[in-house]
């Protein structure tokens, strides 16, 4: 993109600049080349990881009030990407994935086996949860996994609930 500041550069901190949400991070080590007045090209490269469940975005927090900035030919190029969008299971199906995972998480639940992996959550009492892509985050210490919706929802689930994709 194309950036002039009028008056002054913006201070660099942690919240302004090309942010990215997985992993969290804000690219802004351009800042350092602006001058006061210039149109200044600046880009930046980040390189999502396996989820698919990242967003980018220009990030203007953090920015001191009365600071003026403008803007031009903002772009972003993306490549390789791994789709999140997943295979509709019929039911019946689902049911017999969901009771043999069951029978093989008893040993395995506390190893955390799940983490950082795209799951698609099945078998919840809550229809809205059911058949969602995610990605999980952590795992807590009661043994269940918090999962990353593509809607940005975070949610806690057993190791039952989860199937990789």
């Amino acid at each position: 993109m194309w950036i002039k500041c009028i008056e002054k550069v913006p201070a660099p901190n942690k919240s302004f600049g090309f942010g990215h949400s997985h992993p969290p991070g804000c690219d802004n080590a351009w800042l350092t080349d602006l001058e006061n007045g210039q149109w200044t090209q600046v880009s930046s490269s980040y390189e999502a990881d396996e989820t698919g469940l990242d967003f980018l975005m220009l990030q203007l927090d953090g920015v001191q009030n009365g600071t003026e900035l403008f803007f031009a030919a903002l772009e972003f190029v993306v490549q390789d990407v791994q789709s999140t969008e997943i295979e509709r299971v019929p039911l019946a199906m689902r049911t017999v994935e969901h009771s043999l995972s069951r029978t093989s998480t008893s040993s395995s639940s506390s190893t955390g086996k799940l983490l950082h992996k795209r799951v698609r959550v099945v078998g919840t009492t809550r229809d809205d949860y059911n058949d969602q892509a995610g990605i999980v985050l952590s795992m807590k210490a009661n043994g269940r996994y918090v999962v990353k919706l593509k809607d940005k929802r975070q949610i806690a689930l057993k190791e039952d609930n989860l199937q990789e994709i």
